[in-house]
């Protein structure tokens, strides 16, 4: 398995990288708005709240779950990686 991470491999035409930022979006907003106990912050009801929480995060760490993680986002690896990555 192969992910082109800095976009040498694939056209940008092809859209993936909006396709996965739209995605992970996505996830903070449906995993942090549930009731389940386990999210260190306040919910994230929108998609712009959760661009606003993780912009600053991916550009200090460069990768959006270890900056979420770092940050103290109790979020399931594997889960993540799955939701994001579907449809690509």
């Amino acid at each position: 398995l192969l992910f082109d991470l800095d976009g040498t491999l694939y056209s940008g035409d092809l859209g993936l990288k909006p396709h996965m930022q739209k995605r992970i979006l996505q996830f903070l907003v449906e995993k942090t708005s549930a009731d389940t106990g386990d999210i260190k912050f306040d919910s994230i009801n929108s998609i712009q709240e959760a661009r606003a929480i993780w912009e600053p995060l991916f550009r200090k760490y460069n990768q959006s779950l270890r900056g979420l993680l770092t940050a103290g986002y109790k979020i399931d690896e594997a889960e993540f990686n799955e939701y994001f990555r579907r449809g690509t």
